[in-house]
């Protein structure tokens, strides 16, 4: 499955993959402010939200960039793959 977008708008685009039947989530910046930051964290509610009821216990991101992990929080990092930090997040 491609990714798809699940929120977009003129600051960021946070999207949604599925790889080996789990969900992956990855955010694009085009800026990035205190306003910016706040709509994020509201759209990563939403996202743990709906894939709790989808059944998932587990969502994932694969990054160059860790500092954007940080900026949501919860994650722990489960690994490295082809130069990428993997990190997972438990849905309870």
């Amino acid at each position: 499955m491609s990714r798809r977008a699940f929120y977009a708008d003129e600051d960021f685009v946070l999207s949604l993959e599925e790889l080996n039947e789990q969900p992956f989530v990855h955010v694009t910046f085009s800026r990035f402010n205190k306003n910016v930051y706040k709509k994020l964290l509201e759209q990563w509610k939403e996202v743990l939200m709906r894939f709790y009821y989808l059944g998932y216990l587990q969502i994932f991101t694969y990054t160059k960039d860790p500092r954007i992990v940080n900026l949501v929080g919860g994650a722990d990092k489960i690994g490295e793959y082809e130069g990428y930090e993997v990190y997972k997040w438990d849905l309870k």
